[in-house]
């Protein structure tokens, strides 16, 4: 008769821990979020869906990446621009490929290289190649670009899609909550 009454709160306990152990393997995805890989997937997922041209064949990456700190942040850039349209200057940069994009890694120091290179995961260096340089005559129109701020705990604190039409809905795919600011809202 003991051993059926421990039966029900036995299985209760076994219940609490399963429900924890899953609580807290989903808060650790979370957290693991705001790595290089998961915006850059990010960025990858949105724009194939919104354009035929958003493919590896056709553009390639650019990221940058600095620290400030001053501000105790790291600040990072991500584009796109074709292969047969005028860019910047790419050969004097580090060259990955990921997901089949070749992507251009822009760092304003060696400790920055280093980060990318610690927190990038899955990628492979790529050969150069060259991009038609700008014609100072012409006026370009500016590409997009989103840009994620990180505090000193590698949280996301601020959130900025160029084209502001799709700020708020880029700021929900990615998840960020209320208090994450953005170019619309202070910073």
């Amino acid at each position: 008769m003991k051993n059926l009454r421990l039966l029900p709160s036995s299985l209760v306990l076994v219940f609490i821990i399963l429900f924890s152990s899953c609580f807290s393997s989903q808060t650790k995805k979370v957290g693991l979020n705001n790595d290089l890989n998961w915006i850059v997937n990010n960025y990858i997922n949105f724009y194939s869906k919104k354009s035929k041209d958003f493919d590896a064949k056709k553009k390639y990456l650019m990221i940058s990446i600095s620290e400030d700190a001053n501000k105790r942040q790291t600040d990072v850039y991500i584009t796109d621009n074709c292969y047969e349209c005028p860019g910047v200057e790419v050969n004097d940069y580090l060259i990955f490929l990921y997901k089949g994009f070749k992507v251009v890694i822009a760092t304003d120091n060696s400790k920055s290289a280093e980060i990318v290179l610690k927190k990038f995961k899955n990628i492979y260096p790529s050969e150069k190649f060259k991009v038609k340089p700008y014609n100072d005559n012409v006026m370009y129109h500016t590409p997009r670009e989103w840009k994620v701020i990180y505090n000193e705990k590698g949280r996301i604190v601020f959130f900025c899609n160029s084209i502001i039409e799709e700020l708020q809905e880029t700021k929900k795919i990615l998840k960020l909550d209320k208090s994450v600011g953005d170019c619309i809202s202070s910073h």
